[in-house]
């Protein structure tokens, strides 16, 4: 039997797997409860975009090839304009998520300007800030029409400022997000300069999609509580790094039986996300931390001495006295064919010694 090819069956076979992939996720999304409700709702907000920005991106096809622009050509122009930069936004609040400066309103004033201008280009008075067409049904620029693409720039900026300045983004991280802006990058200079259509709205669900695989990869190698990474994570980068020279950290927090017994485990646990705040700001990005056990902690720093990685010690615990806590910490350095097990055990030994050095400095404080 011959097959006809017609516009409604190009459409359907372009978009019915990316529009299972979206559904499937959201489904997913609503009963997974691995992550908080405000992470899940992000994701869910990309997908429900990425689903509007689809339908926008065929209707858009659809009107392109009628001889004269109506009011859907004009609507749907709008609205892929508008979506873009959103997209990007929503995947930028993800990757900050964990740091304590928040976005806030003033950021999101771009996109509010962004939606305003695109639907005013539809109003006949107006067409023209932002796009216009032709009465041959001719794409045509405005004065604004490169706006959409200044915002998705100025979310690209914000994500680099809160990854350089406040290091908000775990380095594992950076690289996924970054990788999916880039593909929508070249994704949105095929449409524009060489014409290809429907694809941005594709590559965009795929990331989303890769994007959240690499969230339940990352839950289950990490400690929930202070989603720093986990004993069995500390032992395999040892074992990656077994023909380099790095520095081993062990640190235990002090008193937290007492913290867990006085004030009950919910004082611990602030405890615990306290003191690994302060180490992620306090270490270098080179310094990878894990807990490795109940109030025990580790860092493994590649590529810095041991007078340095005592000196980040020293801010560490500098940092950390201005809260009601204190770590002991330890170090010792490993040379290739040492036994990582004596190294540990050394950096054990120190942070020991350098609790009791500690806990007599807080009975001489109380006299």
């Amino acid at each position: 039997m011959a097959i006809e090819f017609t516009i409604p069956r190009f459409l359907v076979q372009g978009n019915f797997a990316s529009v299972i992939t979206c559904l499937l996720l959201i489904v997913f999304l609503f009963t997974n409860v691995s992550f908080t409700k405000k992470v899940n709702r992000r994701f869910i907000s990309i997908i429900f975009c990425c689903l509007l920005l689809t339908v926008s991106d065929n209707i858009r096809y659809l009107t392109f090839l009628q001889t004269e622009p109506g009011i859907w050509r004009y609507l749907s122009a709008a609205a892929g304009y508008t979506l873009r930069p959103i997209i990007i936004f929503l995947f930028v609040t993800i990757a900050v998520r964990r740091s304590k400066t928040k976005i806030g309103f003033f950021p999101t004033i771009p996109l509010y300007i962004n939606g305003l201008l695109a639907f005013i280009s539809c109003i006949p008075p107006y067409c023209g800030i932002m796009f216009n067409f032709s009465t041959q049904n001719v794409f045509i620029r405005g004065p604004f029409g490169m706006f959409p693409y200044f915002c998705c720039a100025l979310y690209v900026i914000l994500l680099l400022y809160f990854i350089i300045k406040k290091n908000a983004v775990p380095q594992s991280e950076q690289f996924i997000v970054f990788f999916v802006i880039f593909l929508g990058a070249i994704a949105t200079a095929m449409e524009s300069l060489l014409k290809f259509d429907l694809i941005l709205s594709q590559v965009l669900i795929i990331g989303t999609v890769f994007y959240y695989l690499f969230f339940n990869v990352q839950i289950y190698k990490r400690d929930t509580l202070t989603m720093l990474e986990d004993r069995r994570s500390f032992y395999l980068s040892l074992d990656k790094l077994k023909a380099k020279t790095f520095c081993i950290v062990s640190m235990d927090l002090n008193n937290l039986k007492l913290y867990n017994d006085t004030y009950g485990h919910a004082a611990g646990d602030e405890a615990l996300v306290t003191a690994a705040e302060v180490m992620i700001s306090s270490f270098p990005k080179k310094c990878k931390l894990y807990r490795t056990g109940g109030d025990e902690f580790m860092a493994v720093c590649k590529g810095y001495s041991l007078d340095h990685t005592k000196m980040i010690i020293e801010k560490f615990q500098k940092n950390l006295s201005v809260t009601p806590y204190s770590v002991a910490c330890g170090t010792a350095l490993y040379t290739p064919g040492d036994d990582i097990d004596d190294v540990i055990a050394a950096s054990d030994k120190l942070m020991y010694k350098n609790k009791k050095l500690l806990k007599e400095k807080a009975k001489s404080d109380l006299l």
